[in-house]
């Protein structure tokens, strides 16, 4: 493993939070509910931090110190289209309890407690079409075992301390031969066209860009690595089997008052070949996810070792 890369990785910190919502009534959501909770939640941020009477962010004197930009809206502030330091991975409705996750990442690690009570202001908002109403009873911390820690409990307004991850903390023991599965649909480009069948070239340059804009936004640093000999590698890995279907997800935006819709695509692929000196990227951006959209819930995969 490539320990100078290893390090240089290590800067990007995050955490998963596990948010356990109660609803207050007999609830139904689509199985794909990203675009409900991100929604849901830049409508909770808004309420909660703007102080302009128009509500509208370019016209406002304090658009470079609100949190409802920094958090959510982040091209208001910077015309680059930086990347969000949130993540959101949907969960599960079972009765009348869901849960969701929220992946925080390097400087978001700052804003648990705003996003805490943005996600309470979300229950007395309603979530949904029919804006079902609901408390947020706890906060969860995900250790690296997947167990779930406490750190916020309704009654309580205080964040028990915890630690954060690094890519340190990741494991990175795969062989040769592993399988993506993506749980959620990804939206990967090229030439500005949504590729619909992957490959491994076009799966590791997602990784790539996803990871280099971050690191670029928050430590104002390129990778150090030489792509093209990655890209020349990557020739080598072998796609052994795949499959994938194209998704088109509908949602509102409140933003533009428009339907618009989400499209990615959702399967597996099976790759086979000397990995290791990729591992470093699939591994970290299976906690991260890639492609576009990450914060509706989209890139969100899973590695399986088929050693």
């Amino acid at each position: 493993m490539n320990e100078t890369l290893i390090n240089s990785l290590e800067k990007l910190n995050f955490c998963k939070y596990r948010f356990n919502l109660v609803f207050h009534e007999k609830t139904e959501l689509p199985e794909y509910h990203g675009s409900f909770l991100r929604g849901t939640f830049g409508t909770a941020l808004k309420e909660m931090f703007c102080i302009n009477e128009s509500k509208d962010c370019k016209s406002c004197l304090s658009i470079n110190k609100c949190n409802y930009p920094i958090i959510f809206e982040r091209d208001l502030i910077n015309e680059n289209s930086p990347p969000h330091f949130y993540v959101i991975e949907i969960g599960k409705l079972s009765d009348n309890f869901l849960f969701f996750d929220i992946i925080l990442l390097s400087e978001g690690l700052n804003y648990l407690s705003e996003i805490i009570y943005a996600v309470k202001k979300m229950g007395t908002i309603g979530f949904g079409y029919k804006r079902h109403k609901f408390s947020l009873s706890t906060v969860e911390y995900i250790d690296m075992d997947n167990s779930e820690i406490t750190v916020y409990k309704a009654g309580n307004e205080k964040i028990k301390k915890h630690t954060t991850f690094n890519i340190k903390n990741l494991n990175f023991d795969y062989g040769n031969k592993i399988k993506i599965v993506f749980k959620t649909p990804v939206a990967i480009k090229s030439k500005n066209t949504l590729l619909i069948e992957l490959d491994f070239s076009s799966f590791f340059k997602s990784l790539i860009h996803r990871i280099s804009g971050l690191f670029e936004h928050f430590f104002h640093q390129k990778l150090d690595i030489v792509f093209d000999d990655y890209l020349e590698s990557s020739k080598n890995i072998e796609t052994i089997e795949k499959k994938f279907e194209f998704v088109k997800l509908d949602r509102y935006s409140n933003r533009r008052e428009e339907k618009v819709f989400l499209t990615g695509t959702k399967g597996y692929i099976v790759f086979s070949g000397n990995l290791e000196k990729f591992l470093p990227f699939i591994v970290l951006c299976q906690y991260i996810h890639t492609g576009k959209a990450t914060t509706f819930g989209f890139g969100q995969y899973e590695i399986e070792n088929l050693n």
